[in-house]
């Protein structure tokens, strides 16, 4: 009985196992970085921050087709598709005019990384203690851009849609 019972059990995993979702054979591992991986890894993380930096910390949303392409694909719920979108949405939040110098808060990135085409920026939030109003909590964020020719082409985060 034992031994029909963890038959059974073996079926799910089974045909999980053998749907369309995984391939028949094994992909091959290639973790090797060439020295020109690693350069276009260090531009893109460059074009990423330069742009973090003057279109968001300082907005300047005038810069910002100096970084990111007309079709600019948005994953954000809160913000439309391509770079017009992106600038109407920021101007709406912000206002239409850069902030002045003195008033800028730059952020201060935990981490940076760049995986070929991708670059992930993370950094620490505080927002309201939802059990005492008086405090903050820390919460991670996490931005992530794709580039193509040293330009961003698309970008993901962790904004939740943002109520009417």
């Amino acid at each position: 009985m034992r031994l029909r019972t963890i038959a059974l059990a073996a079926i799910p995993t089974a045909l999980l196992f053998s749907s369309a979702a995984f391939a028949e054979t094994r992909p091959p591992v290639n973790v090797a970085v060439s020295k020109s991986d690693r350069a276009l890894e260090a531009k893109n993380k460059k074009i990423v921050l330069e742009m973090w930096y003057t279109v968001l910390n300082e907005h300047k949303l005038d810069q910002s087709s100096k970084y990111i392409t007309q079709d600019y694909i948005q994953h954000n719920p809160n913000a439309g598709q391509g770079l017009q979108a992106m600038v109407d949405y920021f101007k709406k939040t912000w206002g239409p005019d850069p902030l002045p110098q003195d008033q800028v808060k730059y952020t201060q990135f935990a981490m940076v990384i760049a995986e070929g085409d991708l670059v992930q920026l993370m950094f620490k939030r505080p927002r309201p203690d939802p059990k005492d109003a008086t405090k903050t909590v820390d919460t991670w964020w996490y931005d992530t851009y794709r580039l193509k020719d040293g330009m961003i082409v698309e970008h993901w985060d962790s904004a939740l849609p943002i109520a009417p």
